[in-house]
């Protein structure tokens, strides 16, 4: 699947639903999985919470996170979910507070209500924290197409998506970018040979001018 329509139907799959679970860490890595309700624009997700909440104070410390958007199935070859990884801000700037308050409010009627109910309510909703997901990487999941199919899209800051497929019976692999090394680009170029993916070798000798995209063996995920 090329990124196009995979951005297309991850956006699509955010549109059909409105739970999150966020996993977090806190001091001493301690992780912590919230379920928030969420309004997405393109790829970002937004919530509000309490800034207190301890999913609130892990992101302010640390806003490296995780999320999954995944429905329930009691049919294992129907499940589809979306994995992600990415950054977590708090908006502060007034533009962008009033456009996350739109975007919730078009979405749930409820968000009018509390604004408009007991002094309580209102006062919390009032002086909840406005918060955006920015992803990095989104991984679809589809048994649909396949056991344990999945599609991965990057979402580079500075860069268009690309799509990295991880396809249905064959070895698991994951985009890696950084600086350019030549072992990265031998490597991807061996196992490109091996699984004839062209495509990687291709990749990897594109970048050689500024950051590489090598596809890895799972053996060879550590963090460089």
């Amino acid at each position: 699947m090329d990124a196009r329509n995979l951005e297309r139907d991850i956006e699509q799959f955010l549109a059909a639903h409105h739970v999150m679970t966020l996993a977090t860490t806190g001091e001493g890595g301690v992780a912590h999985a919230a379920s928030l309700m969420f309004a997405a624009e393109h790829l970002s997700l937004y919530w509000m919470s309490d800034s207190a909440a301890r999913h609130s104070r892990h992101v302010a410390a640390n806003p490296r996170v995780a999320a999954t958007v995944a429905p329930d199935y009691a049919d294992f070859h129907a499940i589809r979910g979306l994995q992600i990884t990415g950054t977590v801000r708090r908006l502060r700037d007034p533009a962008e507070l009033e456009h996350a308050q739109q975007l919730m409010r078009s979405r749930y009627a409820f968000l009018d209500q509390l604004a408009r109910g007991p002094a309580a309510l209102s006062e919390a909703a009032r002086h909840a924290g406005h918060y955006r997901l920015t992803p990095e990487r989104i991984t679809q999941i589809d048994n649909s197409k396949g056991f344990g199919h999945k599609d991965s899209l990057l979402v580079p800051a500075n860069r268009g998506p690309r799509a990295v497929g991880d396809r249905a019976g064959s070895r698991e692999y994951q985009s890696r970018t950084g600086p350019d090394r030549p072992e990265l680009r031998r490597q991807a170029k061996r196992y490109a040979e091996f699984d004839g993916m062209g495509d990687c070798a291709a990749t990897a000798a594109a970048g050689a001018n500024a950051k590489s995209d090598c596809l890895l063996r799972p053996g060879e995920r550590n963090d460089r």
